[in-house]
């Protein structure tokens, strides 16, 4: 395995994640909610969870990574 290549791509999928969850909460701040209740119940943040565990899974796939 390529531990930087890994490595790279694993940064990719983080830093997507801090873009996201930024965006939505700027969004949600906007709409007036407090961010004391913002949480990962909300859809949109849903959304990043779900899309971030798919790309972690393509990875394992990728550079055949066993659990």
């Amino acid at each position: 395995m390529n531990i930087d290549k890994f490595y790279n791509d694993m940064l990719d999928i983080m830093e997507w994640v801090n873009v996201e969850e930024q965006k939505v909460t700027k969004m949600l701040q906007e709409q007036g909610v407090p961010l004391d209740v913002m949480n990962d119940n909300y859809e949109e943040y849903a959304y990043i969870l779900e899309e971030r565990d798919r790309r972690m899974a393509d990875m394992k796939e990728k550079y055949n990574i066993k659990d």
